[in-house]
């Protein structure tokens, strides 16, 4: 800012002196052609000439003064133009000078800097090494710690698996145990169910016999038996037994359907013939307390008329 001020101030002078000058060149060319005219209008005398003279005389010495005036004007612009020439060369010095320290500055900044980034990187390095070392030493401590915990689980589980090996012995005896109770109990249920058959043989034999005997009657047909296969005389006597079981079914509210002919006996008397039935029967789904119900009935039949004499539950054939 100081120099522009200095070169504008510099400017406005210089165009001062120059409009100085062009107006006395003016002037001092201005006076010969005056003093001509002058000579041409008034006669010339001595004194006149000699005047005149004098002023021509004088005119060329100011012509000569000016020019010497121009000429030192002319040192003096030079001079001032080296000057600043040399002061602008100085500045220019001044301003290389501040530049190199500058970037002297500049460099020994970035030296610091990098000095301390270097100082910086060490840090760093030193505690990501410090950092690591530790996790290091936090990881060994966790494995060891991890071993320490297999080491007890595998302890444990040697103990859970003696524990297991011992429960295994003895749920294996207990399941012997059980088994041999389990075979002994099927020996004797299988013992219990063989007397039940010869008790139920002998049962049927003897009620099969009192039928025969008592009754003065003939048997018709027996479950056991292979030998009574006849198809009509089956359907015979399921229709009787379908006769008692209707019977039955109308004094209770219990209702029952034929299910199998167990034993069937006939006897002839004067006015047709006497049926004594052993038949099962299944109650409904709603009263269906057992699987099978056992009935003993009885049917009188003849030549005009078949109905049931007799008919109830079989408790003497349920002993079976």
């Amino acid at each position: 800012m100081d120099m522009a001020g200095s070169e504008s101030g510099d400017g406005m002078k210089n165009s001062k002196l120059q409009v100085g000058e062009s107006e006395t060149k003016k002037l001092i060319n201005k006076i010969p052609r005056q003093v001509t005219e002058l000579c041409e209008k008034k006669p010339a005398t001595n004194k006149r000439t000699a005047r005149i003279n004098m002023i021509i005389d004088l005119v060329y010495q100011l012509k000569e003064e000016e020019s010497e005036e121009d000429d030192k004007l002319e040192s003096m612009k030079k001079l001032e133009e080296e000057q600043k020439k040399l002061e602008s060369m100085m500045k220019l010095q001044e301003e290389q000078k501040k530049l190199e320290s500058m970037m002297k500055l500049g460099e020994e900044k970035k030296l610091e800097e990098e000095k301390k980034l270097e100082e910086d990187t060490k840090l760093e390095s030193m505690k990501k090494l410090e950092e690591e070392e530790k996790k290091l030493e936090s990881v060994k401590k966790l494995e060891e710690e991890k071993k320490l915990e297999s080491m007890k689980k595998l302890e444990e589980e040697d103990t859970k698996l003696e524990s297991m090996k011992k429960l295994e012995e003895e749920e294996t005896k207990l399941e012997e145990e059980k088994k041999l109770k389990s075979m002994k109990k099927l020996e004797e249920e299988k013992e219990f169910e063989e007397m039940l058959k010869r008790v139920h043989v002998d049962i049927r034999n003897s009620i099969i016999r009192d039928f025969c005997f008592c009754y003065d009657a003939k048997l018709t047909y027996d479950r056991d038996s292979t030998d009574f296969c006849n198809p009509v005389e089956m359907l015979r006597l399921k229709g009787y037994a379908q006769m008692a079981i209707d019977v039955f079914n109308k004094r209770q509210h219990i209702q029952y359907n034929v299910d199998e002919i167990d034993i069937a006996t006939t006897r002839i008397v004067d006015d047709g013939f006497i049926v004594f039935l052993l038949f099962t029967a299944m109650a409904d789904a709603v009263h269906q307390f057992n699987n099978v119900d056992f009935f003993r009935a009885d049917i009188h039949g003849g030549t005009q008329l078949t109905e049931v004499t007799y008919v109830d539950y079989s408790f003497l054939y349920d002993c079976m």
